[in-house]
């Protein structure tokens, strides 16, 4: 079953990276940068602000930072140690199959993504805490962006 989950995977990533969409590379590389995450982030901030005045703001900052922190400890120090899965960049038989745009490779391992586990904890930990009423939906689009 695992190699069947392997094989399916490899396919579905040389599918996708072989579309070469040239107009997509800036917001790919954005989305794995760190700066997809400063509207987030200021945004859930501003609504503590609003919600719980400055007082309690500084705790949600606090306990929202503790939360990737942990989140980043856990996907990069814990799993990625685990499953030992290669990023593709870092696979020789899987690297001549990647169409380059000048991002960069990142550490050995991919599995799991830190992006992705850090924004998914952002927009969990801001969930629980905060009322976003009607656009409660709207955070998880920057974790599924990531991802």
């Amino acid at each position: 079953m695992i190699e069947i989950l392997k094989a399916l995977d490899l396919s579905l990533f040389v599918f996708l990276n072989s579309l070469n969409i040239k107009s997509m590379n800036g917001i790919m590389i954005f989305a794995s940068g760190y700066l997809v995450w400063v509207p987030f982030l200021f945004y859930v901030i501003s609504q503590s602000k609003k919600q719980q005045g400055s007082q309690l703001t500084l705790f949600f900052i606090f306990f929202l930072f503790l939360a990737i922190i942990a989140s980043d400890a856990s996907s990069s120090y814990i799993i990625k140690n685990l499953f030992h899965r290669l990023r593709p960049c870092r696979d020789e038989d899987v690297k001549p199959l990647i169409y380059y745009f000048g991002q960069r490779c990142g550490g050995k391992f991919g599995f799991v993504s830190s992006h992705a586990a850090n924004s998914f904890a952002i927009a969990t930990f801001s969930i629980s805490v905060l009322s976003f009423k009607k656009i409660n939906h709207l955070i998880w689009i920057l974790p599924f962006f990531v991802s």
